[in-house]
This record gives structure tokens, sequence and C-alpha cells, in this order.
């Protein structure tokens, strides 16, 4: 390498250099790494992912917006299921989300491995007819027979959500059937992309909209 070239290697580094340090001062100035996700610790907590993601989800949430986030959470899975007359294809086009409820760890009976039964479900969502189920699956592992016991309850829809959208353990499902009997979800794209449409539906709320950028 020539010194020309040496030097305008030195010149880029100093640039970009100077770029971050313009880009730190800037977020200094901002506040904009003041996030209270990170300062609490939520992104290694599951129950805290359950917690935040079931309220936006309840259209009796804190956030006061009624079903809106709940509404395009549904768009954002509706086509998931391979048939368009599936049972749990008709149940997310008719679930009633402006009179819906979001709870978390609901307790459905006591564990039953030899029968398939009892257990807490993650995030539970009915309408007072049928019921959307949320399994999220971050760092903890399957548990056994987990999502037959969760499809004991009558009329529901049953997500799996990871970060990448990995399927559950054969142990967990049985011989139950993604896209057919249950439907697998990510983080990284499906909650991005829901995020994202909540983020802009919030355009005129700033407390819930910023709320939401820190988390996503």
């Amino acid at each position: 390498m020539s010194e020309i070239e040496i030097n305008n290697v030195k010149n880029l580094l100093s640039n970009v250099s100077l770029i971050n340090k313009k880009y730190d001062d800037l977020a200094e100035y901002t506040g904009e790494n003041f996030n209270v996700f990170n300062i609490l610790g939520v992104y290694s907590s599951e129950l805290s992912h359950s917690n935040f993601i079931a309220n936006l989800l309840n259209a009796k949430g804190k956030h006061g917006q009624k079903d809106i986030f709940l509404k395009l959470f549904l768009e954002e899975i509706s086509g998931y299921f391979n048939d368009d007359e599936s049972i749990q294809r008709n149940i997310l086009k008719s679930f009633k989300a402006e009179i819906s409820k979001a709870e978390t760890e609901k307790h459905i009976g006591k564990v039953s491995y030899e029968n398939a039964e009892g257990g807490f479900i993650d995030i539970f969502i009915n309408d007072g007819a049928n019921n959307i189920i949320i399994e999220n699956k971050i760092w903890a592992g399957d548990q056994p027979k987990q999502l037959v016991r969760y499809s004991k309850i009558e009329k529901n829809v049953i997500i799996y959500l990871t970060l990448d959208g990995r399927e559950p353990s054969p142990d967990s499902k049985g011989n139950l059937e993604n896209f057919k009997d249950f439907i697998c979800i990510s983080y990284a794209e499906n909650i991005k992309n829901w995020l994202e449409k909540c983020i802009k539906e919030m355009a005129n709320k700033p407390i819930i909209r910023e709320t939401l950028n820190q988390y996503f």
C-alpha cells in the first residue's frame, strides 16, 4: 500500500470516528440512549414480554386505544392457516376484538401429562366465545404435550411465538400440524411488522408511540 493510500485510509478512519462522536453527542442530547426496557432488564424476561404484548392486545388495556392493536395483530397472522375454510381461519375472521379481553398466565387446570390437559397459557385472548392462545417462547424450552394440552380448549387458535419462528418440539405438538392446528410466528418478522404498524397508528399519541419505539 502506497503512502497516499495509507493517508487516505487514515483520513477515512478519522472521519468515521468524528461522525460516531457526533452521533453519540446527539444521542446524549436527545436522551435517545435512555431506554426504560433496557434499564429494567425487560429484554431478558419472558414474562415481561408476555405482559407487554398482552396489554397491547387487550381491548381493555391501559393504553386506552381499545382494539386497534389487536386488529392489527389479527391482520398480521390472518393468512397463516392453509385452509380458507378451517375452523381457525373462521375464528380469526369472526373474532369480536372490540369486546375481547387478554390475560397472562391463564390457568386451565391441573397439569396431567397422561390425559394431556391443564397448565398455564402465556397469553389468552377471549371474546366470549372464541379463544386465541399465544405460547411465548423466548428462552424457555417446551413442556411435555404443551400444545396438545392447549388444543383441548374449544374454539381456539394456537399461536407459537419464538424469536425466529421455529416449530415446537415433537413432544409438545404431538400429532398437531403447523399451518393447520397451530401457526408459528416470530419476533424477528411478525412482531416487528405488527409494532411498525402500531407505531404508525400512534403518530399523534407521543407517549404510546415512543414507548412502542423503545420496545421495538
